[in-house]
């Protein structure tokens, strides 16, 4: 099966590093540490998310259990999905600064 598109886009490959002119994000000691405080709060709250599953996985459970149970894992999902839009906008503030230097 063949497949063709009728608008073709031209793809020259990447750019080697050192002809790239664009920004490259810099972060500075301050802000990876955040960033390491972060990633590591999500981490923490992954295995609290496997440690769940094990416990509860599988078992039949009541309506309340499972209510809360359901509830818990969708607070910490929420809380990681929270920490990772930290973590991004971190990041975009970073390469606006270096965008306007």
């Amino acid at each position: 099966m063949n497949i063709m598109f009728s608008n073709q886009i031209a793809f020259n490959g990447m750019i080697p590093l050192k002809k790239y002119k664009g920004p490259i994000l810099k972060l500075t000691n301050e802000e990876t540490a955040k960033i390491a405080v972060l990633q590591e709060n999500i981490n923490n709250t992954e295995i609290e998310i496997y440690s769940l599953n094990r416990m509860f996985g599988g078992k039949h459970l009541s309506v309340s259990e499972s209510n809360y149970y359901y509830n818990k894992i969708y607070m910490l999902e929420a809380r990681i999905d929270e920490l990772k839009q930290m973590i991004r906008e971190i990041k975009i503030n970073r390469l606006n600064k270096q965008k306007n230097l």
